[in-house]
């Protein structure tokens, strides 16, 4: 398994907004990509987020990029302030999960 994260920077006043826009398109988008998953973490105190999208295999992952970059700039263009600090790539190693309350 293969992740993708990003890195995003919000005026911490911004979270909510810079969610909704996540929440509003990119779960969708990437499992229409081919993404098997997608995670968003945000420290309210600074505005710092990460999204990470899981994927099956590498290649899949990295035939998603084009894509994922224009809705990363769709999605952070919704949140005033809001820039991608950066992205990187990832194998995952281990991922244990239980069911989420």
């Amino acid at each position: 398994m293969y992740a993708r994260m990003t890195a995003v920077q919000v005026a911490p006043d911004q979270a909510e907004n810079a969610i909704a826009a996540y929440l509003d398109s990119v779960p969708k988008a990437a499992k229409e990509m081919g993404a098997t998953g997608s995670v968003l973490l945000i420290n309210r105190e600074t505005g710092e987020g990460l999204s990470f999208s899981l994927w099956g295999d590498e290649q899949a992952m990295h035939a998603s990029a084009e894509r994922a970059g224009e809705l990363r700039r769709s999605t952070t263009g919704q949140t005033a302030g809001s820039e991608v600090t950066r992205v990187e790539h990832y194998e995952v190693v281990h991922l244990e999960m239980e069911e989420a309350p």
